[in-house]
């Protein structure tokens, strides 16, 4: 919870099914705090919620069916923090310029990409 006793308000973008579906029940079962507004498929849709809603955090892949998530932070402007979920671990750094406050490449056992969501006003320790 943040400190005015709020949930955190959070969205989820990744555009395979299961993965989407596994980062979400690990957010649900892990972080109970934590309010799952909505879950996305693409970089359009989450740049058109961004834009009309507020949330307090992203969890996003990096590469999508319509191409870098990236490109959509850098074109939207768009500031909320995010955790960015890939397989590769070269867009680290390029994922450092968008408000990044969490990133988790490769293949990892489930829980592993959500282990260390916190309030996004807190520190976070980047590997």
């Amino acid at each position: 919870m943040k400190e005015n006793g709020k949930r955190i308000r959070c969205v989820i973008l990744e555009d395979d099914y299961y993965p989407a579906i596994e980062v979400e029940s690990i957010v649900r079962k892990s972080y109970p705090e934590y309010e799952i507004l909505n879950r996305f498929e693409n970089g359009a849709q989450l740049a058109d919620f961004i834009q009309k809603e507020n949330a307090d955090l992203i969890i996003s892949d990096v590469i999508l069916a319509d191409g870098s998530v990236l490109d959509v932070f850098r074109e939207h402007e768009i500031k909320t923090p995010v955790i960015f979920i890939s397989a590769q671990e070269k867009h680290r750094e390029e994922g450092r310029r968008f408000n990044m406050i969490g990133y988790r490449s490769g293949n990892a056992e489930p829980d592993i990409p959500c282990r260390n969501l916190r309030y996004p006003g807190e520190c976070h320790q980047l590997q």
